[in-house]
């Protein structure tokens, strides 16, 4: 394994990722292993190395995460189909409309990404099919309804609808959980004032 050089992770658009596989070290190795992660988690850097591996040249990134090292596979830049981004039409949004989106981004956003938070619900439906089928059960499956390609989507109105829906519910779980909400001291009253 030759590493080519250290940049930023953030310099790499993840566009070029391709598989994740974890590093490991031999024992005599665990000494420079461990300094490398420290040393690049020290530094916020990643490692870009070329090797071959079964029998094919490639491209990897090398990142520290707490304690271990996390080899990612790369496409090569003439495996990544190009895209002009340029927009077809010359309609741009009006300000209301950027508000509109802007709340509704701000009402949906998180700090930080949990996977933990995420789980395959497909994979879940069919691990619990195959357990009742296990079971001896019998099923019934009803097929879905596909959705005519000629229905027209008013974009502005699903915003509309959907910042409305995440308000309820953030208003729904701030009054459920009325004692999670920080609240700043309590302001005294001021005598002889009606």
């Amino acid at each position: 394994m030759q590493i080519v050089e250290f940049v930023p992770l953030v310099a790499i658009d993840p566009i070029y990722f391709e598989n994740t596989f974890h590093l490991g070290a031999e024992k005599q190795g665990e000494k420079a292993y461990q300094l490398l992660v420290r040393a690049m988690e020290d530094m916020g850097r990643v490692a870009l190395a070329k090797f071959v591996w079964r029998g094919k040249d490639g491209l990897y990134v090398i990142r520290a995460v707490p304690g271990r090292l996390l080899l990612h596979k790369m496409h090569y830049q003439d495996e990544i189909r190009e895209f002009d981004g340029k927009l077809q039409g010359d309609q741009k949004p009006g300000g209301a409309e950027l508000k509109l989106a802007a709340q509704l981004i701000d009402s949906i956003s998180s700090p930080a990404f949990d996977a933990k938070a995420y789980h395959d619900e497909y994979r879940g439906r069919v691990m619990e099919l195959i357990e009742e089928k296990s079971k001896g059960k019998t099923l019934k499956l009803q097929p879905k309804a596909t959705r005519h390609s000629t229905d027209v989507v008013d974009l502005m109105q699903r915003l509309k609808e959907s910042v409305a829906q995440t308000m309820q519910k953030k208003g729904a779980r701030s009054r459920a959980l009325p004692a999670q909400i920080p609240r700043g001291p309590a302001k005294k009253a001021v005598a002889g004032r009606r």
